[in-house]
């Protein structure tokens, strides 16, 4: 609307115009090698269920399939897997290439932009996270703490050396 309160008319694009336009998109795709434009590349690899990764994360795919490798050989190995776990284990597969990029781009730039709000990233590194969580713990892959030591009186003064039944030693004195 213009300062009368008026509909102004659009104008219709002249076919220059739309050549030029299309000039520069095509002179832009040029000059990225036909890659979209990338911030951080999150999206690419979204969109591309993983095939495409930005610049700088192309030995993310190789660490991502040994960490799928070892998860399908926790399982049992590939061959006993059902399709169920093979889907989930694809997921596994996506949620960590996005968390690795996503990671790489937020160790680069930092947690906070610019205008010092935080990276939009965090939400998509929390919710991938989630997921990747979730999905292990359907697959039985739930962390499962390390047994450090004896967890009872019993098993403690079992492992407990025999030659050390002596009975309270004296104080050193000095």
């Amino acid at each position: 609307m213009d300062a009368n309160g008026k509909k102004r008319k659009k104008h219709a694009a002249t076919p220059a115009m739309i050549e030029a336009g299309r000039q520069n998109i095509v002179r832009f795709n040029l000059e990225r090698g036909a890659r979209p434009n990338q911030r951080h590349g999150v999206h690419s690899v979204l969109r591309s269920k993983g095939k495409f990764l930005p610049a700088g994360c192309e030995g993310f795919a190789s660490e991502v399939d040994a960490i799928i490798g070892e998860m399908a050989d926790d399982l049992g190995g590939v061959s006993n897997l059902t399709g169920a776990q093979k889907s989930l284990l694809e997921s596994q597969r996506l949620c960590l290439l996005v968390l690795k990029v996503a990671g790489g781009h937020i160790r680069a730039q930092g947690l906070l932009t610019k205008r010092g709000k935080p990276n939009s990233l965090l939400l998509t590194i929390t919710s991938f996270a989630n997921t990747l969580r979730h999905n292990a713990t359907v697959l039985g892959l739930e962390h499962k703490p390390r047994k450090l030591g004896p967890s009872t009186l019993a098993e403690y003064l079992d492992a407990k050396p025999a030659d050390d039944q002596s009975g309270p030693s004296e104080p050193v004195q000095s």
